[in-house]
């Protein structure tokens, strides 16, 4: 009895900073108060004066002591979640973008995971892009490993964790905040959980998304590594297949490693090894990168 009064008192509080997104907002907190779990609030934080999204408030969620609004003059998207932060009230917190909706049933399958593995801190899973009136393809992922994190951002902010292991957002980083969030709760001993499920569909990017990078990415991620001391590494490898394989190359050989083969844009390693198949022998195979790379001049793009 006493577990069962434990698991129905565990709540969940969504984070939703709100600038220029606003034509996005019914639609992204209705999909958190439909959930089948009902133990939810959402914090909006508007990043700067927005009368549509105030309007909005008054007209359909003022009167729900489940929904809260917050404004704040514009300081930027970090400082509106951890405005939120210090609001929420819930034991899962969930920073959740206003372009993002969740799918039905998703929170109470993070409640699940979560009671069903206390060691998990945070869960991770995939999204998928809404292209007009059609769903795109889905991003996948790979099942948790520290050493994930130190290649790449894996985990996206709307990534549910436990209260307690919230370091805070930097509010200095323009681009990669969920990835420096996600590798700090690792740094400090805490453990992830791959839930392979789509929790949310969104829009692609553009000049009004909240959290859009302002740097070009290999500059961002080598802020990111500086301050986690993560040092360079010239290899990268990707997979169209077996992405488990494919970090287990990466950490024999202390390689970076990308799930989507596909994105090269930003990144400046010497060599890219595309991997889409089971091999038998990790050693041989890292032997043999390490010697292919040995044939270059430092600093050479492939």
């Amino acid at each position: 009895m006493g577990k069962e009064k434990a698991a129905a008192s565990l709540k969940f509080s969504f984070c939703v900073p709100v600038y220029r997104t606003e034509k996005h907002l019914e639609r992204c907190v209705r999909s958190i108060l439909d959930q089948s779990w009902r133990d939810v609030e959402v914090i909006i934080v508007l990043d700067g004066p927005s009368p549509e999204a105030k309007r909005l408030y008054n007209r359909l969620w003022k009167n729900l002591p489940s929904v809260k609004l917050i404004e704040q003059d514009h300081a930027g998207v970090q400082r509106a979640r951890n405005r939120a932060f210090a609001e929420a009230t819930g034991d899962i917190i969930v920073f959740w973008d206003s372009d993002c909706y969740a799918v039905p049933g998703i929170v109470r399958r993070w409640f699940n995971y979560f009671m069903a593995d206390p060691k998990a801190d945070f869960i991770y899973g995939q999204y998928r892009y809404e292209e007009g009136d059609h769903l795109g393809g889905h991003f996948p992922n790979v099942p948790f490993d520290p050493y994930m994190l130190t290649t790449s951002n894996q985990c996206s902010t709307m990534s549910p964790m436990r209260r307690h292991v919230f370091p805070g957002w930097d509010e200095d980083l323009k681009r990669f905040q969920d990835w420096d969030v996600f590798l700090s709760i690792t740094q400090r001993g805490g453990n992830g959980v791959l839930m392979p499920d789509i929790f949310f569909h969104t829009v692609p990017s553009d000049q009004d998304s909240i959290s859009g990078g302002t740097i070009p990415y290999a500059e961002a991620a080598r802020i990111i590594r500086e301050k986690h001391g993560i040092s360079y590494r010239p290899i990268r490898v990707s997979c169209f297949a077996a992405p488990t394989y494919g970090l287990a190359v990466a950490k024999e050989i202390g390689a970076d490693f990308e799930n989507n083969p596909m994105r090269c844009d930003g990144y400046d390693h010497r060599l890219v090894y595309l991997m889409g198949f089971y091999m038998r022998d990790l050693t041989t195979h890292a032997m043999a990168l390490q010697e292919e790379l040995g044939r270059y001049d430092e600093g050479q793009a492939l």
